[in-house]
C-alpha cells in the first residue's frame, strides 16, 4: 500500500527563545485582556526545497503585568512540482497555523506550570490576515 505524503511537511520545530515575565503587583483579578503582537521571519531553499518559518509572539496587558515572548522556528519541506501561487498559500497561510497551536500549547504550559492563571490564546484565522496583507 502507498503511502501518500502532503506536498508540504513539517519537519520539526523548536522553541528557540522564550521570555516570561510577570509583576505579581500589578496582576488584577480576572484581568483576561492581553495584546497579541506577531511577526514572522522567513527563509527558503529551493534547492532542497525546505521552508524555515520564524514565528515571533509577544503578549502583553494594559497593566504590565504579563510580558511574555516566544520565537518558534518551524522546518517545513515541500515537493518540487508545487507552483508558485500554492507555495505562496503553503508558506503564508498554512506554515503559521501549523505552528502557532504550538505557541498556544507551550504558553499555557508555561503559565499554568508557574502558578498563574493559564493564559489561553485565541485561535487564528491565518487565511484572513494574508488576504489583509495582499
Amino acid at each position: 500500500m502507498a503511502e501518500n505524503k502532503a506536498k508540504f511537511r513539517l519537519v520539526d520545530f523548536k522553541i528557540e527563545h522564550s521570555h516570561f515575565d510577570i509583576n505579581k503587583d500589578n496582576i488584577k483579578e480576572g484581568d483576561t485582556d492581553y495584546s497579541i503582537e506577531m511577526g514572522r521571519q522567513n527563509g527558503i531553499n529551493e534547492e532542497k526545497r525546505l521552508f524555515r518559518l520564524g514565528l515571533m509572539v509577544h503578549i502583553k496587558d494594559a497593566n504590565n503585568a504579563v510580558n511574555i515572548s516566544v520565537e518558534i522556528a518551524g522546518f517545513f519541506e515541500f515537493d518540487s512540482d508545487l507552483d508558485d501561487q500554492a507555495k505562496n498559500n503553503f508558506f503564508m497561510i498554512n506554515a503559521p497555523a501549523i505552528l502557532f497551536p504550538h505557541v498556544r500549547a507551550y504558553i499555557s504550559a508555561l503559565t499554568a506550570l508557574s502558578g498563574f492563571k493559564p493564559i489561553i490564546l485565541p485561535t487564528i484565522n491565518f487565511s484572513a490576515h494574508k488576504n489583509k496583507d495582499d
